[in-house]
């Protein structure tokens, strides 16, 4: 049995082991055995009033054989230690558990927590004399398990059953967080309050374009915008809040309360820089910043775009689309475009549309239906801001000539938003004998003329 097992093994052993020595004295000890075998050097776990794995008044002896110790520049011996709950240990990793405390790390050293009159305090700093708790410790020498080795003297003999080094479980009570949201009326009403060691707050998934919320919950209809630990938002909050551990002493700093206040935009926002971010979050309510150009070659643009009326805000900052690609061949549809409409909600700042192909290959069989290159229908009320568009409107001769339609260049209900239409060309696909079109340069109104009509 190489060393490494045999130390893995004994961890778990030393625990069982014990509970037969009172009554099986004719044989060895556990300590005893271990000696013999070289594994002399002993570090002790205490969980300090938490538990190892769910059970209580235990710890965990780790032994080691100074022989298979590494040996330092100045030809002392070291060993790196494994945390009790290090996946290394396999199977048999002693998870710690405290209820309602938060586990702060492992130390050398604990004393008990007085003030500097001497007066006992417990883990929130205060009098136990008056809040009636149980007196704290506090604690020094912080084990790192990546860098903390254990120095041992190499002629030194090691008994097992003396340890040289007890680390000893840190805890602080868990903290309380209570989070307000902005309540519309000047006001924060409480969102969510947590027990825990620390609160994450959203933040921007790069790669989805979402914005993930972490450990707050959602509010309908709304996105998080920032967070602060004051009131006035005069300290602003981002990452991870934790309510105040000094990790040197081990202990709570503080009551163990925390209020977080924040604000959220209205709308569910996406933060975009790549055009499959757009296609995977279109949604007609969705509110988007554009970061970057984007390039829809092989991007197939989304349907429920194409046909249903977009209600949100896309905020371009000075960006393009390009290469979209719209295929129409839904008879059942009443209006198409890029956007099928955008409604008296929408808002559209500071973004152009370029070489944009919009294929109307079948028209619809209801009547009134309405087409254009960049939507079907345009509200008047709709907020549309430094917008440019470019590409071609390509009309199929089968769109259904006994239909009444309403087609413009841009828009089908042709409506005047500031947007130059020169840069869109209109064509007749397939058949042009059967199907013409007139086109008024000056608002872009398209006349279907069939040639059996």
């Amino acid at each position: 049995m190489n060393s490494k097992i045999k130390f893995l093994l004994l961890t778990v052993m030393l625990l069982i082991a014990v509970c037969f020595v009172a009554s099986c004295s004719q044989w060895d000890t556990p300590y005893e055995s271990l000696d013999k075998d070289g594994y002399n050097v002993s570090v002790r776990f205490d969980a300090n009033g938490g538990i190892f794995a769910g059970t209580e008044d235990v710890y965990i002896v780790d032994v080691f054989n100074l022989n298979n110790a590494k040996t330092n520049k100045e030809g002392k011996k070291e060993i790196s230690l494994l945390a009790p709950n290090d996946p290394k240990r396999g199977t048999g990793a002693f998870e710690i558990s405290k209820t309602k405390s938060i586990f702060v790390g492992w130390y050398t050293e604990r004393t008990l927590r007085v003030d500097e009159k001497g007066r006992a305090l417990d883990a929130y700093g205060e009098l136990t004399s008056v809040s009636g708790r149980e007196q704290a410790y506090t604690y020094s020498g912080k084990w790192d398990f990546n860098t903390s080795v254990l120095p041992l003297d190499a002629n030194k003999e090691y008994k097992s059953e003396e340890n040289v080094l007890t680390l000893y479980a840190a805890w602080v009570p868990s903290f309380v967080f209570d989070i307000y949201a902005e309540n519309g009326e000047g006001g924060y009403d409480l969102l969510v309050s947590k027990e825990t060691l620390e609160i994450e707050l959203p933040r921007w998934n790069d790669k989805t374009g979402k914005m993930d919320l972490k450990d707050l919950p959602a509010i309908d209809g709304k996105t998080f915008k920032e967070a602060s630990l004051t009131k006035d938002f005069t300290e602003i909050a981002t990452g991870k809040i934790n309510g105040g551990i000094d990790y040197e002493t081990g202990t709570m700093q503080g009551d163990g309360k925390v209020e977080i206040y924040t604000k959220w935009m209205d709308g569910v926002w996406f933060n975009i820089s790549t055009p499959k971010q757009f296609k995977d979050n279109s949604r007609i309510d969705g509110c988007y910043i554009i970061n970057a150009d984007l390039d829809f070659t092989g991007i197939v643009w989304s349907s429920t775009l194409a046909k249903e009326s977009f209600k949100g805000q896309i905020i371009g900052n000075g960006h393009k689309f390009t290469n979209i690609t719209v295929n129409q061949g839904d008879t059942s549809v009443m209006r198409g475009g890029v956007f099928g409409g955008i409604d008296a909600t929408a808002v559209i700042k500071d973004i152009s549309f370029e070489n944009v192909t919009y294929n109307m290959n079948a028209g619809s069989l209801k009547a009134g239906a309405s087409f254009g290159m960049l939507a079907g229908v345009i509200s008047n009320e709709a907020v549309i801001e430094n917008v440019s568009a470019s590409g071609t409107f390509n009309i199929s001769s089968k769109i259904f000539p006994d239909t009444t339609y309403s087609i413009g260049k841009l828009s089908g209900n042709v409506i005047d938003k500031n947007i130059d239409i020169s840069n869109i060309s209109c064509n007749v696909i397939d058949d042009t004998e059967a199907l013409s079109i007139e086109v008024n340069e000056e608002n872009g109104q398209i006349t279907l003329v069939f040639a059996n009509k």
